[in-house]
């Protein structure tokens, strides 16, 4: 069910509590902003904060603030729940629109089981919030393939009664549906919630993503502390309504209509950022996962495949650049706060795939760094479709990625990532990965490759046109590092290419129901270590080339 109506509403604070030892902190307000000030004028927490929750832990603190009357002195206190050493009380005033904003002194992840009271104090009384722990949150968007719960995938049961071991180690919220084409303020708090701050059981989870929890729950068990995440996912709608109008702007797209012609969901550019997300950048997090975003892009004015000017390009590498910088204005957030999306899934054209890589195969990468992803073409699903139910190994996948780029560990994580491609005397092209893993290739079939002439590796390159294209049959080579695929075309297909100056373009796993779907994992390329798959790709041959990716989105 959808939720078509822009809401505006105050709530009263749920205050609960109880005692034991103090960290207490000042308040530091931020001047010059408006917001809804509580209707009461009492003291409370903007909507996004709540008991059970989760704080983020590090070195720049985490922001939280909220509402009280106007001049009102207010103060902001920590207390672990089972000691009563003090340790140290400022205080300072509201501002004039009702709000105060502050950072919290830096804290450890809690690794020993503690959990906290924050209070926030003024003569408008006090508002609590228990069971609080610090650790990393994260925040997760997109469309359906994000959207979908727990209940939607294979083995639902097990998974979702697997989950109450995470009862304390990850928390859950949900934002609900709402739709308000009002640019937001800075700090403006999240209209309405589908769920508040909560610990994990087989209830709270049932319904909650299935992809966000079954990432994050994957780094838990890595981590070792709590993790924090935050489902703000609708179902059908495209990369435009969840971006801010200058994102939009910055990419040709009219923000009053978007670009889609999805009529069950709002479409209109922003009309969804301004309530799920943009509240959200106020809140100090780890990082942001990511699924889908293409009802917005396939119906976008696609004038190039392989252009800055292809529609989804530029709204992708806009909307992260966009995100980040306001993460980072409003909440101690970092700059280039790690960005994870999970790569668009059979039956979804493959261009957007592409446009999702910025034309450079894998991420991270020059247009798109600190962006990590998940391959998902070989989880075909002939009975839910677009909405593939293996979202597990599909999850794991992308909490490896997060481990190699949002906490450096030394992990493999990308799969084999062409490089390089050349001709040979005997109308063979070899194709070279690099990150082939250190036990190099594995082949799982011999389709999957088309190659293009150099006469029009160009056109090819541009518009992706199966017609020029012909097929070709690989196998692994006898190189040394176990990282070249030699690919061979019938006799007939090698003259067509002679006669057109030869091999000038690669192309792999180029479709929209690729790796021989429905079949699971059974595209023709993977590592042996881990068994990842090679992303798709297009690759010019030769050190002559004519192909080159298009240059990226100028940065903010």
């Amino acid at each position: 069910n959808f939720h078509r109506r822009v809401y505006a509403e105050s709530m009263k604070h749920r205050v609960s509590g109880f005692a034991t030892c103090i960290t207490t902190i000042a308040v530091v307000l931020t001047a010059g902003v408006s917001a809804i000030a509580a209707a009461d004028d009492a003291v409370r927490f903007a909507r996004q904060y709540g008991s059970a929750m989760v704080l983020q832990h590090g070195a720049e603190g985490a922001t939280v603030w909220g509402y009280a009357p106007p001049g009102d002195t207010i103060t902001v206190t920590v207390k672990k729940e089972v000691s009563e050493v003090a340790l140290k009380a400022v205080q300072t005033m509201t501002n004039s629109d009702g709000t105060w904003h502050t950072t919290l002194p830096p804290q450890p992840p809690t690794t020993d089981g503690s959990t906290y009271t924050v209070t926030a104090q003024g003569s408008g009384g006090v508002a609590t919030l228990t069971d609080v722990v610090f650790g990393d949150v994260w925040v997760c968007s997109g469309q359906s393939n994000m959207d979908h719960p727990m209940t939607s995938i294979i083995n639902a049961t097990e998974e979702i009664n697997a989950a109450e071991k995470f009862a304390s180690t990850v928390r859950l919220m949900m934002v609900k549906h709402v739709v308000s084409y009002q640019p937001t303020v800075e700090l403006d708090e999240i209209p309405e919630l589908e769920t508040s701050w909560t610990r994990t059981s087989n209830v709270t989870v049932s319904n909650f993503s299935a992809t966000c929890f079954l990432t994050g729950s994957t780094l838990q068990s890595h981590l070792g502390y709590p993790v924090g995440l935050v489902d703000s996912s609708w179902a059908g709608v495209g990369i435009t309504p969840l971006s801010s109008y200058a994102s939009c702007g910055r990419c040709g797209v009219d923000a009053s209509i978007g670009c889609s012609e999805n009529k069950d969901v709002p479409q209109n550019a922003t009309s969804v950022y301004n309530t799920m997300i943009a509240p959200l950048h106020s809140t100090t997090i780890a990082g942001v996962l990511w699924w889908q975003g293409e009802a917005s892009g396939a119906g976008c004015p696609q004038q190039h495949v392989n252009s800055s000017t292809a529609t989804y390009y530029c709204l992708w590498q806009s909307m992260i650049q966009d995100w980040r910088a306001r993460w980072q204005r409003q909440s101690n957030t970092g700059a280039d706060v790690p960005f994870g999306f999970v790569q668009l899934e059979p039956t979804a054209n493959p261009s957007i795939r592409w446009d999702e890589t910025a034309h450079r195969i894998s991420t991270p990468n020059s247009c798109l760094p600190k962006v990590f992803m998940a391959a998902a073409l070989d989880f075909g699903d002939t009975v839910a479709g677009v909405h593939t139910r293996y979202k597990r190994p599909i999850a794991e996948r992308l909490a490896l990625s997060a481990r190699a780029v949002a906490y450096n560990e030394s992990v493999y994580y990308t799969g084999p990532v062409a490089a390089a491609a050349s001709t040979s005397p005997d109308g063979t092209v070899t194709v070279t990965f690099d990150s082939a893993s250190p036990a190099g290739l594995e082949l799982r079939g011999a389709g999957g490759f088309s190659v293009c002439s150099m006469k029009n590796a160009a056109l090819c390159y541009e518009w992706s046109n199966d017609v020029l294209f012909v097929n070709a049959t690989a196998k692994i080579s006898s190189s040394p590092q176990n990282n070249e695929v030699v690919l061979t075309l019938s006799s007939d297909d090698q003259k067509k290419m002679a006669s057109l100056g030869g091999v000038g373009l690669v192309r792999y796993e180029w479709a929209s129901l690729p790796c021989n779907w429905p079949a699971l994992e059974d595209c023709a390329i993977y590592s042996k270590e881990g068994g990842l798959p090679a992303p798709p790709f297009m690759i010019g041959v030769g050190a002559n080339s004519p192909i080159s990716p298009p240059p990226c989105i100028p940065p903010l």
